[in-house]
């Protein structure tokens, strides 16, 4: 048996990277270099939550003030279809928001390495300040 520990996982996930047929996970409209797509994958995920997400949810819910946050993590798979979505936020409320936003994502074109379609996992963070 092979025993996984979080170092392993951070090499794996390193040395993936380096690979030279590697190519990133392509959101509609982004084009260029792993580089530039990597970034356009990561704006336009910013953009399309921060336009989807309504906040006025978070307003209605009588939440202490300060800054809450929303950890949203799903993975992205050789189908390019998104699934194992993990949410954790301080209302079951906010929660079902993320996965009506996520439902409404469109079709992203999957990461691939030598030809091969491989899954890939988003990490998506959202920070909001109730007053």
């Amino acid at each position: 048996s092979v025993l996984v520990t979080q170092d392993t996982i951070k090499i794996a996930e390193s040395t993936t990277s380096f690979v030279i047929d590697e190519k990133a996970a392509v959101y509609p409209g982004c084009s260029g270099d792993n580089e530039a797509l990597k970034a356009c994958m990561e704006k336009s995920l910013k953009d399309f939550f921060t336009e989807k997400f309504d906040l006025k949810l978070a307003a209605e819910l009588n939440l202490e003030s300060g800054t809450q946050k929303i950890f949203t993590v799903f993975n992205l798979a050789k189908d390019g279809s998104i699934g194992d979505v993990k949410i954790r936020a301080p209302h079951p409320v906010l929660e079902e928001e993320v996965k009506r936003v996520i439902q409404l994502l469109p079709k992203i074109e999957p990461a691939s390495q030598r030809g091969e379609a491989i899954p890939s996992t988003y990490s998506i963070p959202i920070f909001f300040r109730v007053e």
